[in-house]
This record gives structure tokens, C-alpha cells and sequence, in this order.
């Protein structure tokens, strides 16, 4: 809003100067012609020069004119190239087919984010060679959303809301779905998906455009409004767009999923939030997610793990923190797997070369956990120095 209402003053007085600029000739003559000046001593020079004067105040007139709308076409531009949304709640795009989901949300008051990010940007800077394509293309588009008017500072891009799903179509496999939904810049992705998908094939489906992977690990994209869905799987994309637009009724969680995310976070007191049922395709998608383990690995939980409600917050630039409620489907199957439980969640950060600290404590059926982990700082030197020397991006086992 700032912005915008210096473009509107800065047009308004452009706008009157044009005006006293072409007026003002008109209302010399106009002046002189109720008050008619003397005979002039040089007659016909005097008269030149007057001419020559009206020519310079056009002229002058036609620049600030020219001013005027190179002023009105540059704030048009940047106001499309920053045009974004509201950002979607995050269970708006839970619904029925949703087996897992986590989903975080970037302002530009999360101090922490913004050292986080601003660490990782500045790595990046400095191991330009070596760096795989898709980092490429994300520092190409940092570079370009830094035309916002905040020079080097990535909350230009926020408020952001980024999501992960695992969505179960009917008659399909579980299958990953990615959403950013963007505050601001939305056109600007939008210019970068068309340079980038402009060879693919397409469809349409609810009047939004989707862009087809070329194969089946290749992956397909459609931008609705200002939320980007990415996913290898174009039936779970459909699944997304109706839910964007309203047109599966009142979508909601399962009734299982809800049981596992309700009271873990009332107030919104955390940026990250989800929740993963006891399935055994969809447990397998997120440990692949997770671990970087490859297609077709599996991991298996107990039969009487019902499932787990989360959120999550960046602590500082190198912690990150959490808790979250474990439900099983009595106290005695709650009470044995709590050491099991321990040691799986450290092995997990462990894998990244983070530091857990990791709390349990049972509350019936279910057991209460408490994680922070630190090490970020630690684990983004080795991740850049694999990338700076070609070597595979995933963790080490």
C-alpha cells in the first residue's frame, strides 16, 4: 500500500505540471488580451522570440508528458511483476483423498527464516560451480524477485505458504503433490513457467491450464490464480485445483487425519503444521521424502500406530524445534513403543548430521514428543561442499 500510494502522488504532480505546462501559453494570451501591452520598440523580433517561447513550453509540455507515461508503465509493470494473493489456511488443501501432509508459512516478521535463508543464499553465491541446474534456476528467480524494491532480502517473497501432500486418488497410487501459494510474485512465476514449459504438452481441467510432465518421473505443473502445484501424478494435481476452487464441496480431512491434527496447534502458535495416517503407500512416500531413500523403499510401522499430528518452527538460523502427538489405538501399545519411538526420531536428524534432543512422554493412548535439533549451520556446509563437488546431493547413511 505504500508503494502504491507513492505511484499515486507521484502521477498526481506529474499530472498537474503537464497540465500548467499546456495551459499556460493559453492563459499568457489570454492575459494579454485583456490587457494589451504597448507597441512593442523591435516589433517583429519580439514577436519571434514569443513564438519561440510557446514552441519551448510545448516541448517541455510533450517531455513531462513522455515523463509522465514512462512513470505510469514502469509502476504498472512492477505492480503486475509483485501481484500475488491471499495465501490458502493451512488445511485448506486437506481433503478426503489426503493421507499426509506438512505445510509451512514465511512472513517477513519470522526473524529467524530470514537468517536461515540468508545463510543458504549466501553459500549459494559462493558455490556458483558444480551447482546442479534446479539450484541454478532457483537463484536466477531470487535474482529476479529482488526487483521488488528490497534489494537482497528474500522476505520480498513473503508471505509464502509452502505445502507438501500425499494424495491418494481413486483408482491411483499415493503420490506427492507440491503447492506454493504465493503472497506476492505470482506473475513473475508465472513468466518463468511459460519461458521454461513452453515445448510441453497440456490439458485443461476446471478452466485451468496444466503442463504435462514428459515422463512418468517427470513431473507436471499448473499455476492457479497465484498457487503453483507441482506433482508426477496429474490426477493428484485435479485432486488440488478443485479444492482451490471450490468445486469438492466442503473439503475437509478424513475423519482419521483430523482425529490426529486437532489440539495440536489451537492458535497457530507454530508456522509449521501436518499430520501422517498409518498408511503403509503413503508412510513410504514420506520416508522417501524424508531420507532421500530411493523409489520403491519402505519403511514399516506398527499395525496398531494410528498416526501422528505435528508442527514445527525454524528456532534460529541453526536450530530447528517441534512437537507433536503420536497416537496408537490403546495405552499398553502407547507405553511399548516409547523407547522405539526415541530412537527412531534421533535417527532420523541424526541422518542430516543434525543434534536432537528428543522428549517423550505418554498421555493415555498417546504419546506427547518434543524435538530440537541443532546443526543446520553445520549441515548446509556439507551439503553445498557435495554440490561444489559434483558429488550425489543426498544425506549419507
Amino acid at each position: 500500500m505504500t508503494f502504491l500510494l507513492y505511484v499515486l502522488v507521484v502521477l498526481i504532480g506529474l499530472g498537474v505540471l503537464v497540465t500548467y505546462l499546456v495551459l499556460l501559453p493559453s492563459l499568457v494570451d489570454r492575459g494579454r488580451a485583456s490587457h494589451p501591452p504597448p507597441p512593442p520598440r523591435h516589433g517583429p523580433l519580439l514577436a519571434r522570440l514569443g513564438g519561440v517561447r510557446r514552441l519551448a513550453l510545448g516541448c517541455a509540455a510533450a517531455a513531462a508528458l513522455v515523463v509522465l507515461l514512462a512513470v505510469a508503465a514502469g509502476a504498472a509493470g512492477l505492480w503486475w511483476i509483485k501481484r500475488g494473493g491471499p495465501v490458502v489456511e493451512r488445511t485448506e488443501l486437506v481433503g478426503p483423498e489426503t493421507q499426509a501432509f506438512a505445510t509451512f508459512i514465511a512472513t517477513p516478521k519470522d526473524r529467524a527464516l530470514l537468517d536461515l535463508f540468508a545463510s543458504i543464499e549466501r553459500r549459494a553465491d559462493q558455490k556458483r560451480e558444480g551447482q546442479p541446474d534446479w539450484l541454478h534456476s532457483i537463484a536466477e528467480f531470487l535474482a529476479a524477485a529482488r526487483i521488488s524494491g528490497d534489494p537482497g532480502e528474500i522476505a520480498a517473497l513473503f508471505p509464502l505458504r509452502g505445502s507438501v501432500l500425499v494424495e491418494k486418488p481413486r483408482g491411483g497410487e499415493s503420490a506427492l503433490v507440491y503447492v506454493v501459494s504465493l503472497g506476492k510474485m505470482a506473475n513473475l512465476v508465472r513468466m518463468f513457467i511459460g519461458v521454461a514449459d513452453s515445448e510441453r504438452k497440456t490439458e485443461t481441467f476446471r478452466g485451468e491450464r496444466i503442463t504435462l510432465g514428459k515422463g512418468g518421473r517427470d513431473v507436471s505443473t499448473a499455476l492457479v490464480r497465484n498457487n503453483l502445484v507441482v506433482s508426477t501424478d496429474p490426477r493428484a494435481i485435479r485432486l488440488i485445483i478443485e479444492r482451490l476452487k471450490g468445486m469438492s464441496g466442503a473439503s475437509r480431512p478424513s475423519e482419521r487425519l483430523k482425529m490426529c491434527i486437532q489440539g495440536v496447534d489451537p492458535s497457530d502458535e507454530m508456522p509449521g503444521f501436518g499430520g501422517i495416517l498409518n498408511d503403509r503407500k503413503s508412510i513410504a512416500a514420506v520416508w522417501q521424502l524424508g531420507t532421500g531413500a530411493p523409489e520403491g523403499s519402505e519403511v514399516a510401522l506398527p499395525d496398531d500406530f494410528a498416526g501422528v499430528g505435528f508442527r514445527f518452527a525454524i528456532a534460529s538460523a541453526d536450530a530447528i524445534r517441534g512437537d507433536g502427538y503420536f497416537y496408537f489405538q490403546d495405552e499398553g501399545a502407547a507405553a511399548g513403543s516409547d523407547e522405539e519411538l526415541r530412537s527412531g526420531l534421533a535417527r532420523l536428524f541424526e541422518h542430516y548430521g543434525l543434534k536432537p534432543q528428543v522428549s517423550v512422554r505418554q498421555d493415555g493412548s498417546r504419546l506427547t514428543v518434543r524435538v530440537e535439533a541443532k546443526g543446520v549451520q553445520a549441515a548446509l556446509d556439507r551439503f553445498f561442499a557435495r554440490v561444489g563437488s559434483a558429488a550425489p546431493t543426498r544425506p549419507s547413511a
